[in-house]
């Protein structure tokens, strides 16, 4: 979606800058050899669903040229397409002082899946654009919407302030307030901002996403139909096709979401969310749960790190009564990755097999992760704690009944014995 010319500005800016004084014979080796092969191999495999291909390729790109504005941005898209924003949540900002250096984590774990981790990352390189250049206004649209999923209303009002007094005849910076507005419960105000923003760009399919996510949010269904499909038909990303999904689920209409499933699968063969989206839909039925579980696991197959993956197959297990295979399947996501609504489920499974043990120390894991958001899991330990305080009071009552028994049939012997002396005959 960029020109030549802006490719050979932008990354040559950035080459120059780093690499000063070199001759020109290497100057030319260097650029003709790597960075144009680099750039659309990252194109070509991001176009593909081939995140991890596409994230070296960038980083690369990141070793030769780390001042491209153009590079930083362009690689915070392709780790939001592998962490898609309405499918995981954001953790806190990693404190790697250098880009390349927060992307070199990716490596470390053996796969380019940590939604979350990716998010991170995204983040801190649009924070650096901004530091760099705080007139740079394209594509801000994306830091936009990190910031609108941590609503984090501070960030996201001087976002769009700053981007419209840069330039107002960009969506951007429109996008940004329509977020903002979104956020403070004015949904009049924020439609206005995404009008004025479509009518700049038409074909900028993240306003149509974005209008989408709030007519879902109004439970206006048919609209967000709409706008998603607006969306896919400009770029057929996961995000547009998962808020396809989510529409027709929402109005009833499994068959469509089914033949949506299909579509992404076929388009995004490699995407772990795709799958996920038609082990989403069979599970809408109770014929199709067995199919469900299929799905999930061809995404977890794809991706290990599939939080969403691995707790659909482990309440599918749980459902059937197959809990030990549940905590199997947990268990293998935490020894990956840690999350506090992974623990909390596997505490619950643990929970039905009488565990219980077991599932208070994985919610005290749980509450210690995110003792923000961690009323369920609280709820869950009170719950636990009830069946305990419960179980013990049948115990003691059981206990007494079974003392006042032992009582009973020693003073029958008493008796016994008493009668025997009396009569001096045995009974």
């Amino acid at each position: 979606g960029v020109s030549n010319e802006e490719i050979s500005s932008t990354v040559g800016d950035g080459f120059h800058h780093r690499r000063g004084g070199i001759a020109d014979e290497e100057q030319e080796d260097v650029t003709s050899s790597h960075w144009m092969k680099h750039y659309t191999s990252a194109s070509v495999n991001k176009r593909d669903f081939d995140i991890d291909k596409s994230l070296i390729c960038w980083r690369k790109l990141m070793e030769s040229f780390p001042q491209s504005h153009l590079i930083l941005k362009r690689t915070a898209a392709v780790l939001l397409v592998s962490a898609p924003l309405s499918l995981v949540p954001l953790t806190s900002e990693s404190n790697a002082s250098s880009p390349i250096a927060n992307l070199a984590w990716r490596s470390e774990c053996g796969s380019f899946a940590v939604a979350a981790k990716d998010l991170e990352c995204a983040l801190q390189f649009l924070k650096q654009v901004r530091r760099d250049d705080p007139l740079d206004v394209e594509d801000m649209d994306v830091l936009g919407r990190i910031l609108f999923q941590r609503e984090d209303t501070a960030e996201l009002s001087k976002l769009a302030n700053d981007a419209l007094e840069a330039s107002d005849s960009r969506p951007e910076g429109w996008l940004a307030a329509a977020m903002f507005s979104a956020l403070k419960g004015e949904p009049e105000k924020a439609a206005t901002f995404i009008e004025k923003a479509i009518q700049l760009d038409p074909k900028r399919s993240s306003s149509f996403k974005l209008k989408g996510q709030l007519h879902m949010a109004q439970s206006n269904f048919d609209q967000a139909l709409i706008s998603f499909s607006q969306a896919n038909s400009l770029e057929q990303d996961i995000t547009s096709f998962y808020g396809i999904l989510q529409a027709n689920i929402a109005m009833g209409k499994l068959k469509d979401a089914a033949a949506v499933a299909k579509e992404a699968i076929a388009v995004l063969p490699k995407s772990s969310s795709a799958y996920l989206m038609m082990g989403t839909v069979l599970a809408q039925t109770a014929q199709g749960v067995v199919e469900s579980v299929k799905a999930f696991g061809k995404a977890l197959r794809l991706d290990p790190w599939n939080k969403i993956a691995a707790a659909s197959i482990a309440d599918a297990l749980s459902n059937q009564g197959k809990c030990e295979e549940a905590v199997e399947c947990l268990t293998a996501v935490l020894s990956k990755c840690s999350c506090s609504k992974t623990r909390l489920q596997l505490a619950k499974v643990y929970s039905a097999m009488g565990k219980y043990n077991d599932a208070i120390e994985n919610l005290h894991l749980s509450i210690g992760m995110n003792p923000k958001n961690s009323l369920d899991a609280v709820q869950e330990m009170d719950r636990i704690e009830g069946l305990l305080r419960g179980e013990n009071y049948e115990r003691q009552e059981n206990d007494e009944d079974e003392d006042e028994e032992e009582e009973g049939d020693e003073d029958e012997d008493d008796d016994e014995e008493d009668y025997v002396d009396e009569e001096g005959d045995e009974v």
